[in-house]
């Protein structure tokens, strides 16, 4: 009977621990899926920060002016951005549009505290040329090293020409004049936040020495793009109570004393009972009640001004004035262009031994080469357009004499295969890539004559391109063999004169015809002498 043990606890926590692992791995595969392409960086997409202004007052609010350019190939998602210099803050943090002509949106800018980045719509997909110009407003946040003024260098990263303002002094202290006695009516608005979401307007009611007497009725009309917050009113009164602006005591008019008698979105009236003159209080001299109404709007994004209307009334002082109340956003915005690509392809086929395209290059007239020998050629494929090309196809026709052979491109310096004719790309503008090719030796008298093409496709516009370049060759013909000399087998013997006819040979001294019947007898003999022998064998 067999033993069984099982497992210690390190093992089974050991076990345990892998299929934990492995499950975890799978989940990633099937959840995550394949991860997203990465959206491109522009490091050098502001292309310059210019300003109309030399001199500025210190602490002023000014505008910036900026220009834009992406490369060929950008693409909704790739982005770019600005950072403004230390001594700078945005005067509204309000994301913005940049639109063409047609009014179509071509980045969308969006601020992250001092850095404004600007991330390409898909609008541009398979555009070209794109660039454009834009603005936004800016406030002093510091001087660097002290506050005396002088010409400041703003600089807002590399290849961005600095700029140079000459900023006055910060100005001294405070000094407070004379506690005011009356005013008239006012009308203010300012935002609340850098992200200008919010308008808060206070509306500041005339004041004299001796008041007004009720009731004094408010009636305020806002302008497009505001919806009145009905919970945000606020009442005060201030009093002075020494012979500076900077002795008084501020203090919230008692709810008893006004109401909002209507109120929408875009208005309300409010009603006061009276507006306090000036008095003494245990000995004290307060001046009359100068009394402002607070309250806030939410603003509506695009409107890029805000205006508000307001009337104030006392029917009993026959008084009737009115303000108009005006707020500009710090305002940014600005525009992009692109056009649509025109894609093109080039290609050069060309002889290596020669050296350069140009040397190498025949077009028409033949390339004589020697007979036998070998003749490497090569390709030049070049992207002369402004898209990125795909589906990139290479291919050699021959239209006379032996084909070339061995054809093969080398698409690895653009991240594709180094070898083949076939690329799925991105084939770049400007880029280029070289194939090779051979010619075998030809025999004498052979002509050669071919035609290399290219074919590719608009990666975005989908537009096919084609080019195409013939090449030709030639060999010299076989030297002929000379005719009427006959060929000469012992030429150390003399020739005889073709005028001799058959006397032609040397004379040895021997007739001719005395030696031809010697031989005739030598055979005739030896013939008889053969007959005999066998007659005796036979026997």
């Amino acid at each position: 009977m067999s033993q069984f043990s099982l497992p210690s606890r390190r093992v089974i926590g050991r076990i345990l621990g892998t299929i934990a692992a492995v499950g975890a791995l799978l989940t990633a595969s099937i959840v995550g899926g394949a991860p997203a392409a990465q959206a491109a960086t522009y490091p050098g997409g502001i292309t310059s920060v210019t300003t109309q202004h030399t001199q500025l007052d210190w602490g002023q609010r000014f505008k910036l002016d900026f220009t834009w350019a992406v490369p060929n190939g950008a693409k909704g998602g790739d982005i770019f951005s600005l950072r403004l210099p230390a001594e700078l803050a945005p005067a509204a943090t309000t994301s913005f549009d940049l639109t063409d002509e047609g009014g179509n949106v071509v980045a969308n800018a969006v601020w992250n505290g001092t850095e404004v980045v600007f991330t390409l719509d898909n609008f541009l997909n398979g555009k070209t040329k794109i660039g454009g110009k834009g603005y936004f407003f800016v406030d002093w946040v510091k001087l660097p090293d002290s506050a005396d003024g002088g010409n400041i260098d703003l600089n807002f990263g590399v290849g961005i020409p600095p700029l140079t303002i000459e900023v006055g002094p910060e100005p001294g202290p405070w000094i407070p004049g004379p506690a005011p006695v009356e005013q008239d009516a006012w009308k203010y608005g300012w935002f609340t936040d850098k992200s200008e979401g919010h308008l808060q307007w206070g509306i500041g009611l005339p004041t004299r020495a001796q008041g007004y007497a009720g009731p004094i009725v408010i009636t305020d009309v806002m302008g497009v793009g505001q919806k009145l917050d009905q919970a945000s009113f606020e009442v005060k009164a201030q009093r002075f109570t020494g012979p500076t602006e900077d002795i008084s005591v501020t203090e919230d008019v008692a709810d008893a004393r006004w109401d909002v008698t209507a109120a929408s979105d875009g208005g309300f009236t409010l009603t006061l009972d009276t507006i306090g003159a000036a008095e003494t209080r245990d000995g004290v001299a307060y001046s009359a009640e100068f009394i402002t109404i607070y309250y806030v709007v939410e603003t509506t994004a695009g409107t890029p001004e805000f205006t508000n209307v307001v009337t104030i009334k006392s029917p009993s002082e026959q008084l009737e004035t009115g303000e108009l109340g005006r707020v500009a956003r710090a305002g940014s915005g600005g525009d992009g262009d692109a056009t649509d690509p025109v894609p093109a392809i080039s290609l050069k086929k060309w002889s290596v031994a020669d050296g350069s395209i140009d040397a190498g290059d025949y077009n028409t007239e033949p390339k004589t080469v020697e007979p036998g020998a070998k003749e490497a050629l090569k390709l030049t494929v070049t992207n002369v357009g402004d898209e990125v090309l795909s589906n990139v196809v290479v291919a050699d026709n021959t239209l006379r004499g032996p084909a070339a052979i061995n054809l093969s491109c080398d698409f690895s310096p653009l991240g594709g295969p180094s070898t083949g004719t076939n690329w799925d790309g991105p084939f770049v503008p400007g880029a280029s890539f070289e194939c090779v090719l051979e010619l075998p030796g030809m025999s004498a008298g052979v002509a050669h004559a071919n035609t290399a093409t290219v074919s590719a496709v608009g990666a975005f516009s989908g537009i096919p391109v084609a080019a195409e370049d013939p090449w030709n060759a030639v060999t010299e013909p076989s030297e002929p063999t000379p005719v009427g000399k006959p060929p000469v087998d012992n030429p150390t013997e003399p020739v005889g004169s073709s005028a001799q006819g058959n006397a032609g040979l040397a004379v040895t001294g021997v007739a001719t015809d005395g030696m031809l019947a010697l031989a005739a007898l030598l055979v005739a003999g030896g013939t008889a002498v053969l007959l005999r022998l066998n007659r005796r064998r036979a026997s």
